[in-house]
């Protein structure tokens, strides 16, 4: 040490030490996941002696956590977020000490796609998610998310590819993620879940069937009384008044009108069919069939099944394979028939004769099953739900409902 004025200059040699800074020799582990949370020891000096007082260590200029002065030589702390080759420094009272790109935070997982992109909004399908992250780098166990609720059976298959079972979802398009030790990746609109329900109009609402006890739950109002409905092989419901053709919005339950209904032609129940489907539609009361062009509303009259196949006629319900049509020929218990042309009112066979069934008014097939609605043999304005066999020779009571008009979708 130097003093200097006018009369001179004294000098202390040694006489004052300056504390050396702290340094960092290595870092363990040297490598974790972005969301930060690893616990790493780093080895070096000048950590506790000297009185550095307290020690600060960031990666890439982000504060760590949890930092402990284990001794002179060693601290420990916990990892904040970070991405791709960090920087670590060790600071206090007597300097710092830099480590470039000494840290690696391992790539976050991405998503690409998933297949199926369209499915039900039941869940229970299966689905499988491409990307990558999804194994490697101690990524851990995968969850996936789609619409924000846990897919079920999930198997992470390789670093780009995970399985899994979807869960019951809102309708219309959902997002899909997939989260691990390393990260979130989400796909916006990535999957366009349907509707999977047996639906009916009650009155201008639109609502769902519980199929095991036949309880209703509004969708919502569609601004029209429809008198049938049907579901296009793509997922379209139609419906239709005294007057007109609609679309219905299955989230919603709006009504869009497509045209108002040539030749003046009541409809009672509906369905496609064909390999090319068409919408074919009849009017119970005379067993009048029509096919209703689902772009123009153009209807076409087609074959008028005899008064022999009872006083009513409908409903109309195809199951992809074939079209049945229930009357009331042998009053009170309902004829089933099965129609090999339904333009012609002579191509048909019996299937059976219900017993404890009365007139048949409305058919929908869904999720493999047919169902019913008629009136009560007990009380005539009294309308039951009934479920189906699979051969169509027996049916079974749901319980009481409110409406013929009934639809399930593809």
């Amino acid at each position: 040490v130097e003093v200097t004025n006018n009369n001179g200059t004294g000098t202390k040699a040694a006489g004052f030490r300056y504390f050396p800074p702290p340094t960092i020799f290595s870092i363990a582990p040297n490598a974790g996941t972005p969301l930060g949370g690893t616990p790493v020891t780093i080895l070096g000096t000048g950590f506790e002696a000297n009185s550095p007082g307290a020690n600060t260590v960031t990666f890439d200029n982000v504060a760590a956590t949890s930092i402990t002065t284990v001794d002179d030589q060693t601290i420990t702390c916990v990892t904040p977020p970070g991405s791709d080759l960090a920087t670590v420094k060790v600071s206090n009272g007597n300097g710092s000490a830099t480590q470039v790109d000494v840290y690696t935070y391992y790539p976050p997982p991405t998503l690409t796609s998933v297949t199926p992109t369209t499915g039900s909004e039941a869940g229970g399908e299966a689905m499988t998610l491409t990307g990558t992250g999804f194994l490697d780098n101690f990524a851990g166990p995968a969850t996936v998310l789609v619409d924000g609720n846990p897919a079920t059976s999930v198997v992470v298959v390789s670093d780009t590819q995970i399985t899994c079972v979807t869960p019951s979802v809102s309708v219309g398009l959902v997002a899909v993620s997939i989260e691990n030790a390393n990260g979130t990746a989400t796909l916006a609109d990535a999957f366009d879940a349907k509707l999977n329900a047996l639906l009916v109009a009650l009155g201008s609402k639109l609502a769902r069937v519980n199929t095991t006890t036949g309880a209703t739950t509004d969708i919502g109002e569609m601004s029209i009384t429809p008198t049938a409905m049907a579901f296009h092989p793509n997922g379209t419901l139609y419906a239709v008044t005294s007057s007109s053709l609609y679309t219905v919005n299955l989230s919603s339950g709006a009504a869009t009108k497509v045209a108002d209904l040539s030749g003046g032609a009541t409809i009672t129940d509906m369905t496609f069919h064909g390999s090319t489907p068409a919408l074919y539609g009849v009017y119970g009361l005379t067993g009048q069939t029509y096919e209703i062009n689902i772009t123009t509303a153009v209807v076409t009259t087609k074959g008028n099944f005899p008064s022999s196949f009872g006083r009513y006629k409908g409903g109309l319900e195809s199951d992809g394979s074939n079209v049945y049509l229930m009357t009331n020929r042998s009053y009170p218990d309902p004829y089933v028939y099965r129609l090999t042309d339904i333009s012609s009112s002579s191509s048909y066979s019996i299937v059976t004769v219900l017993s404890g069934v009365h007139a048949v008014k409305g058919l929908a097939y869904f999720n493999g099953v047919m169902y019913g609605v008629d009136n009560a043999q007990s009380s005539y304005g009294t309308l039951t739900l009934y479920r189906f066999n699979s051969s169509m020779t027996s049916a079974t009571s749901i319980g009481g409902f409110s409406s013929t008009v009934i639809a399930g979708t593809p």
